[in-house]
């Protein structure tokens, strides 16, 4: 018999099927990267598409009540006692086609009692971002420090109060209630009642709701923050304050107890390279992390308060610009700045 009787005609060798598997190896290699880019391509696009249907959903709120929903208003735990109101987004559901949910949520009552934790642990899907791993988890509902039993969902789209914090004092004759709204610049935030009239800066410029990713809060943290069916001032709003995903540049702040609030305050999402912003007149546009964004303090003090903040003075503390000076982002969080902002901005 031949030598090539003895290796049958059609066999490998070792080193020919080692070559064999490192071909595939790098074909993979270069495939994976494209195949996640196509996924994250899907999702983004989904994440659009969510925030076009809230979007449109607003908009037909205002048609039909004449105005844009409240951020908050105060709603009564008992006899008296008032605490946080129904967020936007629980006023939305019926433009939704979620008339069901609405109609299981007791409105004389604070999204707080018991009675109304049954709508706390309900996922709709069109209020998650695929991108977020966090995305339709529940979690337990823990409100003032106690575990009720019952399970909270989480959403990643919230309205947009405006250039900063927007106090939500829940007692409705709070003497305080005037000067917080005077400095809201948004067109949802608490107590405000806006309409597509009042939002001199146009509708295709002032940010409405966006993104807020919930994944990157630890697990263990984010069972009793953020039920999206309230809208008290550290559950259900974002603002300008600190630049899109701050949290990705401020970890070690993060890490070490301060700037509580980033997680609460910004918005975020885990797209590459920014957020997907909601305007008042439906359009859905990607907002780069590295947009023009007023500078803020990064010390170890600072605790991430934009740079020449001012905060007026008596019993109110309500912010004022101070010196600092809007940027291109802080703009587009405002309904009535007066501000020119150029499409190809951010």
């Amino acid at each position: 018999m031949n030598r090539h009787d003895r290796r049958g005609g059609a066999g490998f060798t070792l080193i020919e099927l080692l070559v064999v598997i490192a071909v595939i190896a790098v074909l993979i290699a270069l495939l994976l990267p494209a195949v996640q880019a196509a996924r994250e391509a899907a999702r983004r696009s989904q994440c659009v598409n969510n925030l076009k249907q809230i979007g449109l959903a607003a908009a037909n709120y205002e048609s039909t009540a004449g105005s844009f929903p409240p951020g908050f208003i105060p709603s009564q735990l008992w006899a008296g006692t008032y605490y946080s109101g129904p967020s936007a987004l629980l006023h939305l559901l019926p433009q939704m086609e979620q008339t069901a949910i609405y109609n299981a949520w007791n409105a004389m009552l604070s999204p707080y009692m018991e009675a109304n934790y049954t709508i706390a642990g309900v996922n709709v899907a069109s209020l998650a971002c695929p991108s977020d791993p966090a995305a339709g988890e529940k979690t337990p509902l823990t409100l003032n420090y106690y575990t009720t039993g019952a399970q909270q969902a989480h959403v990643n789209y919230t309205p947009c109060r405006g250039t900063w914090f927007v106090a939500t004092y829940d007692q409705p004759a709070d003497p305080c209630i005037p000067a917080a709204v005077a400095s809201a610049y948004g067109v949802i935030f608490p107590h405000g009642v806006v309409t597509v009239a009042g939002i001199t800066d146009g509708a295709s410029n002032t940010f409405l709701f966006g993104e807020q990713a919930r994944g990157m809060i630890a697990a263990a943290s984010r069972g009793g923050c953020l039920p999206w069916q309230s809208g008290y001032w550290y559950d259900e709003h974002y603002d300008a304050s600190l630049p899109p995903n701050a949290w990705k540049r401020l970890k070690d702040q993060i890490s070490t107890g301060g700037w509580w609030w980033i997680a609460n305050f910004g918005a975020s999402s885990f797209h590459p390279g920014g957020v997907n912003a909601g305007f008042a007149d439906g359009s859905v546009r990607f907002v780069k992390d590295d947009v023009n964004s007023w500078p803020i303090d990064t010390s170890a003090t600072g605790y991430g308060y934009p740079i020449g903040i001012g905060v007026e003075a008596g019993p109110c503390g309500i912010w004022t610009y101070g010196a600092a000076v809007p940027g291109v982002y802080q703009k587009l969080a405002t309904r009535a700045g007066g501000e020119v902002v150029s499409a190809d901005a951010y």
